[in-house]
């Protein structure tokens, strides 16, 4: 899978990011979120399912691109990722309450 892909639905995007979302790519995946904002949408639902090894830098550029979206009214809901998925754990290494950060949506 690649790093990021994007398809178009009823008017929301969905986000779907591939294995490795570490520090490595993190040019690359700061470049497509911003894109990625450019586009005309209602909402943003992100699929984190894949996701395996990632980082604080990851988690950074989310909320961000969070951040970036609300300001433009436009929300960012997280596809629940399964408590044991890597972003999950890495975000509770961190100490990231992703539940509070996040809008988490069952998908």
């Amino acid at each position: 899978m690649a790093i990021i892909s994007c398809k178009r639905k009823n008017g929301s995007l969905y986000v779907s990011f591939g294995k490795d979302t570490s520090i490595r790519f993190s040019s690359r995946i700061k470049s497509a979120l911003f894109k990625i904002s450019q586009l005309p949408a209602e909402r943003y639902y992100l699929d984190l399912s894949e996701v395996d090894e990632t980082d604080i830098t990851f988690i950074q550029l989310l909320i961000a691109f969070n951040e970036k979206l609300k300001t433009e009214n436009r929300p960012m809901i997280v596809l629940k990722p399964a408590v044991q998925s890597g972003f999950m754990v890495t975000a509770s290494e961190c100490g990231v309450d992703v539940n509070s950060l996040f809008e988490i949506e069952d998908g």
